[in-house]
């Protein structure tokens, strides 16, 4: 599904706008899209819709297409899934690698679930004047990100950077230091330092008090500069409807931010350039993905992080 083969001539112009928007320096960096009727569309035609208004808005699809719920029908124990698929809150953090982050809500929840976002250039500028050692420690290429089990594999990133012009952050609290399942194959290099877990502190801390909090109804879009804000979801309660969101990471290449360097690697395995390596869900080779029937949720070997990341062997 394309900008060409799903043409939009009068809202096409609009999600252009829109894309542009996302991108500003001195936007907000998100936007919701209310209005669309589910009910009107099966369950292949509401993904087809989805995607379509989303390539308007960003012409290239990241390695992530993920259901976020806790379906009635997947029988592995909630503390044994990954984040997303569970109706536990998940703290402030990004999809590391995504640029534009896509959250259609299918169905809301009972009670609870509300999704927030945090601005990186707000808690840069608190960083900056109150808490100048801790930015410093958040903006040092010293934070091992795991990226496989066995062996146990790092890179060292920096979590938050300036860039022309820009603040970039990339971090998910999950994915830092040694993953439980695997603490005991590797020794304390990779564990978190003091300065750091006081760091992250800060980071949550300022987050919460800048967070924005988003209603939304189903049928609606949700589209976030995933390099330009964090984002949280509470905790949440299910009834006769489940909350029910699809997860779509996409690119526009015309207005896509500059990423440092030293911060590329999740972001060229979530767009394909170093497929598998950091260890994302990935789509299959033939990029199809599996709407009806829904695929089993197995019980993974290995997860960590927020973002239902999962890693290699």
């Amino acid at each position: 599904v394309t900008s060409a083969s799903f043409p939009l001539p009068t809202l096409g112009p609009r999600l252009q706008a829109l894309a542009q928007s996302l991108h500003a320096p001195d936007g907000d960096g998100f936007a919701v899209i209310s209005g669309l009727d589910t009910t009107r569309f099966s369950t292949e035609e509401n993904m087809i819709v989805y995607l379509g208004i989303c390539a308007h808005i960003g012409s290239e699809r990241g390695k992530s297409l993920a259901r976020s719920r806790n379906s009635r029908q997947m029988v592995v124990p909630l503390d044994k899934r990954h984040g997303i698929h569970t109706n536990s809150a998940l703290p402030f953090h990004n999809d590391m690698g995504c640029e534009l982050l896509c959250l259609q809500y299918r169905e809301i929840a009972q009670k609870g679930g509300a999704t927030s976002v945090s601005s990186a250039a707000a808690i840069f500028a608190d960083l900056e004047e109150s808490f100048p050692k801790e930015l410093a420690t958040l903006m040092s290429e010293d934070w091992p990100v795991q990226l496989s089990a066995k062996p146990a594999r790092f890179a060292r990133l920096p979590l938050i950077a300036k860039h022309n012009g820009r603040v970039i952050i990339s971090v998910d609290p999950g994915r830092l230091g040694l993953h439980p399942a695997t603490a005991a194959l590797r020794g304390g290099d990779c564990m978190l330092s003091e300065d750091q877990l006081r760091a992250l502190s800060t980071l949550a801390q300022l987050a919460d008090e800048h967070a924005v909090s988003i209603a939304a109804r189903p049928g609606d879009m949700l589209f976030i500069n995933n390099f330009a804000l964090l984002h949280k979801r509470d905790a949440y309660t299910d009834a006769d409807t489940r909350r029910h969101l699809v997860r779509l990471w996409l690119r526009n290449p015309e207005l896509s931010w500059e990423i440092p360097d030293n911060m590329k690697e999740p972001w060229k395995a979530a767009y394909g350039s170093l497929e598998g390596t950091f260890g994302y869900f990935l789509m299959p080779a033939d990029d199809c993905y599996q709407i009806v029937p829904e695929k089993e949720y197995k019980l993974p070997r290995y997860c960590s992080g927020s973002a239902a990341w999962l890693m290699e062997e």
